[in-house]
């Protein structure tokens, strides 16, 4: 298993920093990859995107992954736009 721990907020100003990230991690032969949320106290549809754009290339790879520690707050903004289904362990 393959742990990302996300801490602050992940919105325009730090979406590059976490982009750059996973675009330099080898995750090709990783099975499953937990993506732990408990630091995050803010996200934007900046964020809600680069997580979407993660979740895309794991899918592509056939990667199972998790989101876990998932504030309220941020699970209410996936409730409202209709993604709350893409948090859910695949």
């Amino acid at each position: 298993m393959f742990n990302i721990q996300l801490n602050g907020a992940l919105d325009i100003s730090g979406v590059d920093v976490f982009e750059e990230t996973i675009a330099a991690m080898d995750l090709t032969s990783v099975t499953m990859v937990c993506v732990d949320m408990k630091n995050v106290v803010f996200i934007d549809s900046t964020g809600i995107g680069s997580l979407l754009n993660l979740i895309r290339t794991l899918k592509e790879q056939e990667t199972e992954y998790k989101f876990i520690n998932i504030n309220e707050e941020i699970q209410e903004i996936f409730l409202i736009i209709g993604l709350e289904d893409l948090l859910a362990s695949r």
